[in-house]
């Protein structure tokens, strides 16, 4: 089962463990430190829209966020990350699907 919430403070340290190395990491947090370090992603998240936090049978299965919303207009997606576990299972898609749905809701 799949679900979406926004991110708290906490979930980050599990966040910045999706990354499985310093290249996906940069893909994910070009802005980050390698390695991530938990208060700096979250700080950046508190920057953006929408941190949403993806769970699939109650683990983290992904991560993404909005940023240079101009409402009604465009967002830009950020920090797009799927947990390896979770990898070429679909959930990329459903994440994607579902921030394109919030945003349009939402801005």
């Amino acid at each position: 089962m799949i679900s979406f919430r926004l991110a708290e403070k906490e979930d980050f340290k599990a966040i910045i463990a999706l990354p499985q190395n310093a290249e996906e990491a940069y893909y994910m947090f070009p802005r980050g430190t390698w390695p991530l370090q938990a208060e700096e992603l979250y700080l950046a998240s508190l920057e953006r829209k929408l941190p949403v936090l993806m769970e699939r049978d109650g683990r983290i299965a992904g991560y993404c966020s909005m940023y240079n919303v101009t409402e009604g207009e465009v967002a830009w997606l950020g920090n797009v990350i799927v947990s390896p576990d979770a990898r070429g299972s679909g959930v990329s898609a459903e994440l994607l699907g579902y921030m394109m749905e919030q945003g349009k809701a939402q801005f």
